[in-house]
């Protein structure tokens, strides 16, 4: 899953989640893209929230029989966080500059 996520460098919020490609099942996988609803829970959470499904611990609830789009969602999220965590020093950096 290919996802782009919008966030506020001030409040570490996200502002936008959205899925830009998917190797899902056609019709199944599509709705992660399609569905704003799914993605849209990913809207104003911290950075430090817990992306994973409600059913692992996180605060994601997974669409209704897309078990495993939800759950490629959901890590794409996590590696977006880790990514994001890691690089934002040199973001703000060349931000300032």
């Amino acid at each position: 899953v290919g996802l782009m996520v919008g966030i506020n460098l001030d409040t570490d919020e996200i502002i936008a989640v959205r899925v830009t490609t998917h190797s899902e099942t056609p019709g199944i996988g599509s709705r992660a893209k399609e569905d704003l609803s799914f993605v849209s829970q990913f809207a104003s959470k911290s950075m430090s929230a817990k992306f994973g499904l409600k059913k692992g611990g996180g605060e994601i609830d997974a669409m209704s029989g897309a078990t495993v789009t939800s759950a490629a969602v959901s890590q794409a999220a996590i590696a977006a966080q880790e990514l994001y965590k890691k690089l934002k020093p040199e973001i703000v950096k060349h931000i300032a500059n």
